[in-house]
């Protein structure tokens, strides 16, 4: 008789197991939890604060919402992931005593044997084999993918998706509410760990109820499924509403370009993290989220599986024979069409000078092609068996193939060659969320998962035709693959930046700004320091980064008089730290200290504190009325009054040149009218504002008078911060009487020209 002690001992085994495996493959991490962080001083970062922030302050509140980086910015906490998730594991930790890079450091490590247990419980549940479940938690839990990712801790927080899936395998054989709701809890607590893994684990839970459950004869199952999933995500409503509300305050949208840069490419799956000992070779200079290798063994053991799964089927026709055929010939001839477009290029056929067809691009045919080779294998016996056996062997592997093809993003492309016209996640991104969403590699994880259990399910079907000496050898072998696959080279740790006492010794309520800002390592450094001295500090990083943060950027890249007039557009008093130790500190030591009022307050290893005043924010207020204006002409690029007078931010004026010095816009009011000032409107164009702005007014148009204005910097910061979405800069004139205003753009820029959305004059 099996005892219950008997069943846990393979549990326990495995689980010790892992956790060792962890060790190892993270060594020596385990003996330097409060001194180091995993791979680089990034992501790691940034999650170590917000998980810092969570612990000490209450959820969801006004206070937690505007977490104090890029002060004075609102709503900061919508900048990068909340990982309310993990926190459920770092907060206790915190509030028992324990440090944040402490606490971040045990998060990381337990997401390694958790996500092994997990696909170890799935893969059991499906064969009820320890010796699969061991393949598909090695291959789960410590494959190239989730090494590529380690930075990424919300990323590799997956260890609640297997386990989720185990349980809708358990409901679909023992149908007890008591599995929905636990179904329901492992799909919230997932989704609050990551937000990627909340729009995109739905989709492999849809993938599965419509393979595993006949939705005729299982509706009102299904409904259960879907409904307790549904009331399972309602928490998370608060927080998708403040990110919502706060994205379309301060205009966050993710570009088609950034979304593409951040897919999938085809090649993808040969490409790995460089710390992957055995096949450093295919390490290459891309993104995290590209490097897509599960490891050779786990791919093999698949696609043998599979050949030989698809062999043993019967010979049966196709249930759908006409659509067949249609499919292939038009997957043929529209596959044919783009090989033409590709060795002749851009061609159309024409008769009696009119065009009959035209074709420019070869990768719309070869999209309707591939669709329509896609419908033929649909539909074809093999695929449609399948589904009809609900074979689970069959859902993981084409599951694994759809989530791939999402991973490819808008447009799928081959080496940075787009080769399918508008691909599936196109679609996905009209629903809401998916168009905010930046890395559709990140699918990369979910791929992951099938993989291991489509491997797991393969390994079982082999060594059960095997004698049992033989079998355990094979698990030896398989084992031995996938760890030869997964191995590291050794973990890279990173110090955590030094802390300064005498900022955490001010009693003063003022901002910190840590010189040089503006590159990751300086502000998330100093982002990691107001864990201790409790200070808001205006420098930042994160997945969005506030309207004004690239003009701090430009004021503060090297000394110069700009960063003296950012301080005019913060205007608040600041604390400002200058690193001596680095290339421009003393020149920056030097500038601070010129800043009218400012004061030396502390020197401590390398590091000059200097208290600044504040300056008055440049007004924002324009009298009277807009103008009409006539005409506007310039000396560069001609100007569509029509676009800088329609109220869109994303149109306007540019020089299309960088900014020489010598740029000139005139305005012409048609008549002499009394002009209290001019906004110049920066929408999306934020960092091409004038470098160096002098404004003349004419009554005549011979005879100039140069009226003083603020610094166009100081102004820019000033817009950017009271109005994100527009930024507009005004510019007072006190009233002056005339009908031409000049502007003469003086500064030079080797990187931006000069660019404006809108254009208006205020007066009488």
């Amino acid at each position: 008789m099996t005892t219950r002690g008997n069943r846990a001992a393979p549990w326990l085994l495995a689980a010790c197991g892992y956790v060792a495996l962890t060790v190892v493959f993270t060594w020596p991490l385990v003996v330097r939890l409060s001194s180091v962080l995993p791979h680089d001083l990034g992501d790691p970062i940034l999650a170590t604060w917000i998980l810092w922030w969570n612990a000490h302050v209450t959820l969801l509140t006004e206070r937690w919402w505007n977490a104090p980086y890029f002060w004075p910015t609102r709503g900061v906490m919508t900048f990068s992931e909340h990982l309310l998730g993990v926190s459920l594991l770092t907060t206790p930790l915190m509030r028992l005593g324990v440090s944040p890079v402490a606490a971040y450091n045990i998060a990381f490590l337990v997401t390694f044997p958790l996500s092994a247990l997990g696909a170890h419980a799935l893969a059991f549940r499906l064969t009820r084999r320890h010796d699969a479940g061991v393949i598909a938690g090695l291959i789960y839990g410590f494959n190239p993918y989730r090494t590529a990712q380690i930075a990424h801790i919300q990323v590799i927080w997956s260890f609640l998706m297997p386990f989720a899936l185990a349980t809708l395998h358990t409901y679909r054989d023992d149908a007890r509410a008591r599995w929905l709701a636990l179904l329901g809890a492992l799909v919230l607590a997932q989704a609050l760990g990551n937000g990627y893994y909340l729009l995109y684990f739905p989709l492999l839970l849809g993938f599965a109820i419509l393979w595993f459950f006949d939705v005729r004869t299982d509706l009102r199952r299904v409904a259960a499924i879907v409904s307790s999933c549904a009331l399972a995500l309602v928490p998370t409503v608060p927080v998708l509403l403040g990110y919502l509300r706060v994205h379309r305050a301060l205009g966050f949208e993710r570009g088609i370009g950034e979304i593409r840069v951040f897919s999938a490419d085809l090649v993808s799956l040969t490409w790995t993290a460089p710390e992957v000992a055995l096949w450093t070779a295919r390490s290459v200079h891309t993104l995290p989220e590209q490097q897509l290798f599960f490891g050779l063994t786990a791919i093999a053991l698949v696609a043998v599986t599979a050949v030989l799964a698809a062999k043993s089927l019967p010979a049966a026709p196709s249930p759908w024979p006409r659509v067949r055929l249609v499919a292939a010939i038009l997957g043929g001839v529209f596959t044919g069409l783009a090989l033409v477009t590709i060795v002749v290029g851009p061609w159309r056929i024409a008769a009696f000078g009119v065009t009959i067809a035209t074709l420019g691009n070869f990768s719309k045919p070869f999209a309707i092609g591939l669709t329509a080779a896609a419908v033929a294998v649909l539909t074809g016996p093999r695929f449609t068996q399948a589904v009809r056996r609900r074979s689970v062997f069959g859902f993981y592997v084409f599951a694994a193939i759809a989530l791939f093809i999402l991973a490819m993003g808008p447009d799928p492309a081959v080496r940075q060659t787009t080769f399918f016209y508008k691909g599936p996640y196109a679609w996905l991104m009209l629903l809401p969320g998916f168009n905010a969403a930046r890395a559709p590699a990140r699918l990369g994880m979910l791929i992951a998962l099938c993989v291991s259990a489509a491997a797991a399910l393969g390994f079982a079907r082999f060594v059960d035709r095997l004698p049992k000496p033989f079998a355990r050898v094979a698990a030896l072998l398989v084992v031995a693959g996938v760890l030869a696959d997964s191995w590291i080279r050794g973990l890279m740790l990173q110090p955590v930046p030094d802390r300064v006492q005498a900022v955490e010794r001010l009693t003063t309520d003022a901002p910190v700004i840590e010189v040089p800002l503006g590159n990751v390592e300086s502000d998330l450094a100093a982002m990691y320091r107001s864990m201790y001295h409790r200070h808001p500090v205006v420098n930042g990083y994160g997945g969005y980064a506030p309207a004004h943060y690239p003009l701090l950027q430009f004021a503060f890249k090297t000394p110069r008089e700009y960063g003296v007039a950012a301080f005019a557009g913060i205007g608040a008093a600041t604390t400002v730290v200058v690193d001596e130790r680095t290339a421009d500190g003393a020149a920056w030591a030097t500038l601070v200290a010129r800043v009218p009022g400012a004061t030396e307050i502390a020197h401590e290893a390398g590091r000059r504190v200097f208290a600044v005043p504040g300056a008055p924010v440049p007004s924002e207020e324009l009298t009277g009325s807009r103008l009409p204006i006539k005409a506007v002409v310039t000396n560069t690029v001609p100007m569509d009054l029509a676009r800088l007078t329609d109220g869109d931010r994303t149109t306007g004026w540019g020089s299309r040149a960088l900014q020489r010095g010598d740029e000139v816009v005139t305005i012409d009011l048609g008549a002499t009218r009394r002009v209290d000032g001019v906004t110049m409107t920066l929408g999306q164009f934020i960092r091409d504002f004038p470098r160096v702005l002098a404004i003349d007014t004419s009554a005549d148009g011979l005879e100039w008078t140069t009226r003083p204005t603020s610094a166009s910097l100081a102004l820019a910061i000033a817009a950017a911060r009271r109005a994100p979405r527009e930024a507009p800069m005004p510019f007072r004139l006190g009233g002056v009487l005339a009908r031409y205003i000049r502007l003469r753009q003086l500064g030079q820029d080797p990187y931006e020209g000069w660019a404006f959305a809108e254009l208006a004059v205020y007066g009488n």
